[in-house]
């Protein structure tokens, strides 16, 4: 982010709006993003444990239809950014499809796991706890044996085809915000 920043120091640009993907959300970048009157939009995981995705979860309200099957609502947790929640239909069934395949897979590697030595199951976890696809799903019971966590896969259907989108700019409109993100797959 500094490096293409730098770059565009020397063009003249009246306003630009920075969007960049979940792997770029750091406090650190949004600050840096931000000098010179820059704006930014980026998306971010609802499944991740920040306090904004959890907020914006918790958050009620209705879903605006702004381009083709993509649905918005604006949530506000923040006097500085403007946060909104999107739900793609396409991308739900995507997930509950990768989902459906993992809890299947997790299925075959636990299933004759109860007749094992409780440190080999052991060490059936540890190797499933380094597959977070995976592991998120797995549960253990006081006893020491390995399930599939219900609770945790009916949390995670809740989250099909939805993501965070994080704006600094508060003259977008929502749609603007939400489409601005969308050209960065396309």
């Amino acid at each position: 982010i500094r490096q293409v920043k730098a770059d565009l120091r020397e063009w003249t640009l009246s306003r630009v709006i920075w969007v960049a993907d979940r792997g770029f959300t750091s406090a650190e970048n949004r600050r840096f993003l931000r000098r010179g009157d820059d704006h930014y939009i980026m998306g971010e995981k609802l499944r991740s444990a920040s306090k904004e995705a959890q907020a914006a979860l918790a958050r009620a309200g209705r879903y605006r239809e702004v381009a083709g099957n993509l649905k918005v609502k604006e949530v506000r947790i923040s006097d500085e950014e403007r946060f909104l929640v999107c739900h793609n239909p396409e991308t739900a069934e995507r997930d509950a499809a990768v989902r459906e395949r993992l809890v299947s897979h997790l299925g075959e590697l636990i299933a004759d796991s109860d007749r094992l030595p409780a440190l080999k199951r052991a060490e059936l976890k540890g190797v499933i706890s380094t597959k977070p696809g995976l592991s998120r799903f797995l549960r253990t019971t006081a006893g020491g044996l390995l399930r599939i966590d219900a609770e945790a896969i009916a949390a995670d259907e809740k989250l099909d085809g939805k993501y965070l989108l994080r704006s600094s700019d508060p003259m977008l409109s929502p749609e603007d915000i939400a489409l601005g993100y969308k050209q960065l797959s396309e």
